[in-house]
């Protein structure tokens, strides 16, 4: 299988690159100790979103693993709960009748 010419290979390389727009020397509206202070303050903003968006995002993942974890051993400890009350049924009742009752009560409950 051949490979693709180098003018191919430039154009996949940079679809899949994040988008970079070199600044530019040129002249500016602004006298150049204020624009670079306009451009540190944008950058310093920016930085300061990625970190804030990124601690959040750890927290609601944090968030939703805690959530998800007590649900679950909640789940299990109401489960535990109706089978020992099951079993618990089916000693104290007497008779086959009884005791297929329970198991079925108990079967309908898990």
């Amino acid at each position: 299988m051949s490979e693709p010419p180098d003018e191919e290979k430039a154009v996949a390389l940079a679809a899949d690159a994040p988008i970079h727009i070199p600044a530019s020397s040129g002249s500016t509206l602004l006298p150049a100790s204020i624009a670079s202070i306009v451009s540190l303050g944008t950058q310093s903003s920016s930085l300061v979103l990625w970190i804030g968006s990124t601690i959040g995002g750890l927290a609601i993942d944090g968030a939703r693993l805690g959530s998800l974890t007590s649900l679950e051993l909640g789940r299990s400890a109401a489960e535990a709960i109706l089978v020992r009350a099951g079993r618990d049924v089916k000693k104290a009742t007497e008779g086959n009748i009884g005791q297929a009752e329970a198991e079925g009560i108990l079967e309908r409950c898990v």
